[in-house]
C-alpha cells in the first residue's frame, strides 16, 4: 500500500483511527512536556534568583552590542521550530518514510517554538527576586533589568514593556497545539492525508501562520531596541529577511492544503513588499531564495519529493522583481515628492 498523498483518500477503519488517536495522544505527550520545561524554567528563577543557563546563554547570543536578551536566542529557537514542523508537513503531505510520524514532527517543530517565545517573555520579565539580585550586573545589567520593549504607559502595564511577538508566539503556538490533535483524529474520520484541508487543520495552519508574524515582530522589536541603545541605523537585516521567509513558507504550506493561490500569493507579495521598504535593495529577492532553499531542505529532510516542491515560486520571483522595479521608477521621479519617497523605501 502506498504511502498517502494530498487528495488520496482511504477506507476508514478501526486501526487507522487507533493510530491517530495514539498519535494525538503523543501530540499532547509533547505539549505537555514543553510546558514541564517551561515550568521548570520559570520556578528556577523566581525559587533561587539566579539566571538559569538559558538566560545567561541569552546574554552571550545577544553580545555587547546593544541587542535585548530577549530576542536573539528566541528568535533563532522559534525559527528551528518552525522549520521542523515544515519538515514534518511535508512528510505527511508529499508521502515519505516519516509520513506516519509526520503529525508528532509538525507537533514537536510547534512546541519549540512555543518554548523561544516563552523565554522571550521570560527574559523580558525578570521575578523579583532576579531584579534584586545586585550581583547579576557583572554579568549583565539586562538580566535583571532588561531592555523594554515598549514604553509603559501605566503602573499596570507592566506586562506592556515586554515584546509582543513574544506573545503571538506562544500563543499562536498553543492554539496550534491544541488543533493538531484533532485534526490528526478528523483527517482519520475522512480518510485523508495531511495536506487535504479540514477546519481543524486551517485553524491549525493559522496558529502556524501568527507564530511566524510574532517572530518577524520579534525581530522588528530587538531592531528597534537595538537602534535606540546603539544609535545605528536598521538597515539590511538578514534575520528580518529570515523572518520573512517564514512567513512566505507557512503561506505555502496553506497553499498545500488547498488555500486560495491568489489569496495566499497576495499575502506573499505584501511579506516581499514589507521586507524590501524594512531591509533595503534586494531584501525581497533574497526572501524569495530562501523561500526556495527552504522548500527544498524541508523536503529533502523529510525524504518526499512526490508533490510540487515550490509553489507559486514563479509568481513570488516575478512580485520580488516587480517590487524593486517600483523602488527604481519611484527614485526615477524627479521634484521633492519623488526624493521623500525614495528616502522613505530605500
Amino acid at each position: 500500500m502506498s504511502l498517502l498523498t494530498v487528495g488520496e483518500v482511504h477506507p476508514v477503519g478501526l486501526p487507522g483511527l487507533i493510530g491517530a488517536v495514539a498519535t494525538a495522544g503523543g501530540t499532547l505527550l509533547l505539549a505537555a512536556g514543553a510546558a514541564v520545561l517551561v515550568a521548570c524554567y520559570l520556578a528556577d528563577r523566581r525559587i533561587t534568583g539566579e539566571p538559569s543557563f538559558v538566560s545567561r546563554f541569552a546574554v552571550r547570543v545577544a553580545g555587547p552590542d546593544g541587542s535585548p536578551i530577549w530576542e536573539p536566542l528566541p528568535f533563532a529557537v522559534v525559527l528551528a521550530g518552525l522549520l521542523l514542523a515544515l519538515v514534518g508537513w511535508r512528510a505527511g503531505s508529499a508521502g515519505g518514510p516519516l509520513a506516519g510520524a509526520a503529525s508528532l514532527v509538525v507537533a514537536l517543530g510547534i512546541a519549540v517554538a512555543v518554548v523561544g517565545g516563552v523565554i522571550a517573555s521570560a527574559l523580558a520579565h525578570p521575578p523579583v527576586r532576579v531584579v534584586g539580585n545586585a550581583g547579576l550586573d557583572a554579568v549583565s545589567p539586562q538580566l535583571g533589568h532588561p531592555v523594554q520593549a515598549h514604553r509603559v504607559v501605566s503602573r499596570r502595564g507592566r506586562l506592556g514593556a515586554g515584546p509582543v511577538g513574544a506573545v503571538l508566539i506562544t500563543g499562536g503556538g498553543a492554539l496550534a497545539l491544541l488543533a493538531i490533535p484533532v485534526a490528526t483524529v478528523w483527517r482519520a474520520l475522512q480518510g485523508t492525508a495531511m495536506g487535504s484541508f479540514t477546519p481543524a487543520g486551517g485553524v491549525a495552519l493559522a496558529a502556524v501562520g501568527l507564530v511566524s508574524l510574532g517572530v518577524w515582530l520579534l525581530r522588528v522589536e530587538g531592531r528597534r531596541v537595538s537602534a535606540s541603545t546603539a544609535g545605528r541605523a536598521t538597515r539590511l537585516d538578514v534575520p528580518e529577511v529570515l523572518a520573512a521567509t517564514a512567513v512566505l513558507l507557512v503561506l505555502s504550506a496553506m497553499t498545500d492544503a488547498g488555500a486560495p493561490p491568489v489569496a495566499a500569493g497576495l499575502a506573499g507579495v505584501g511579506a516581499l513588499a514589507v521586507v524590501r521598504v524594512r531591509t533595503g535593495a534586494g531584501a525581497a529577492l533574497a526572501a524569495v531564495v530562501l523561500y526556495v532553499a527552504g522548500r527544498l531542505a524541508a523536503a529533502t529532510l523529510a525524504l518526499a519529493f512526490g508533490a510540487v516542491l515550490v509553489p507559486l515560486v514563479g509568481q513570488a520571483g516575478l512580485a520580488a522583481l516587480a517590487i524593486e522595479l517600483v523602488v527604481a521608477l519611484v527614485r526615477s521621479v524627479s521634484g521633492p515628492t519623488g526624493r521623500a519617497l525614495s528616502s522613505s523605501i530605500s
